[in-house]
């Protein structure tokens, strides 16, 4: 029997087998559909995605792609289910318009990877920006953060399968979360939530429940955060990546420390390197 709580998870009855033996359980799974998103009615890429927050993500997806300048290039949003899947036509400026083309993808987007479909290498590793704004928040602030996170993240409490991405202000509070089978897609969603609320991203810093990847670190520079919080460790394009566009880079250690992997501002080599959790 299945039944929808959310669009994101599906109440499923599944049988367990455990010390007492075989017994039937209500198990959440997460809901994954193909999004297509159009620019001006033209096709442009599908990307799989949970089906929550869906103006969030198209508006954050294309902030993240460079399509958009702003939010305010939007001019109109549609979202409506269609055969198996959803379809998202943004009418935007003719500006941005123009944009899509030169980024424009030929294979379906992947929940597991955010730069699949791109033709060129080049186009993969895209010249990022520096980041101008300075990480004002404390080592304490990360912990209070990374300690709520699972509080924002009642999806996954459910399915126990989708990332979490949260927005938290330099106190550690977390302002804004999303959440998504993708880390890419929920930190997309995040960005486009903060971006149609009209929410500044240039103080505070973004807390990803993952490991630290490349489209992460492209997508956090280009959204102007100062400083990321990923659950696991980056790897060594993604170090690399931060450090040469300003992005100050933690990660969670094995004992539940606070490993700070960039710091371009010399801002926490003042401070202890790594604060118990």
């Amino acid at each position: 029997m299945f039944g929808k709580e959310n669009p994101s998870v599906v109440d499923s009855e599944v049988a367990v087998s455990g010390p007492g033996g075989v017994r039937q359980v209500c198990w959440g799974l997460a809901a994954e559909v193909p999004v297509s998103l159009c620019y001006n009615g033209v096709a442009h890429v599908v990307m799989m995605v949970s089906p929550s927050d869906l103006e969030d993500f198209a508006t954050g997806f294309s902030l993240s792609e460079r399509i958009l300048k702003s939010a305010n290039d939007i001019e109109s949003l549609d979202v409506r289910e269609v055969d198996r899947g959803t379809l998202i036509d943004m009418r935007v400026s003719e500006a941005a318009n123009a944009r899509v083309a030169s980024r424009r993808r030929n294979l379906p987007g992947q929940a597991s990877c955010g730069i699949c479909g791109v033709i060129e290498l080049e186009a993969a590793l895209p010249n990022l920006p520096k980041i101008d704004a300075r990480p004002t928040a404390s080592l304490m602030a990360v912990k209070k953060a990374v300690a709520s996170l699972r509080e924002h993240q009642p999806l996954n409490v459910q399915a126990r399968s989708l990332h979490g991405a949260a927005f938290a202000n330099p106190s550690g509070t977390i302002m804004l979360a999303r959440e998504d089978i993708g880390r890419h897609n929920a930190l997309d969603k995040l960005i486009g939530a903060a971006a149609r609320e009209d929410i500044s991203l240039e103080e505070g810093f973004a807390l990803l429940s993952s490991r630290c990847s490349v489209e992460l670190v492209q997508k956090v520079v280009i959204a102007g955060i100062p400083l990321m919080v990923t659950v696991s460790a980056p790897t060594t394009l993604a170090a690399e990546l931060a450090e040469e566009a300003g992005l100050t880079l933690f990660c969670m250690a094995k004992d539940s420390s606070v490993a700070i992997i960039t710091d371009p501002h010399s801002i926490y080599s003042r401070q202890k390197t790594e604060v118990n959790l």
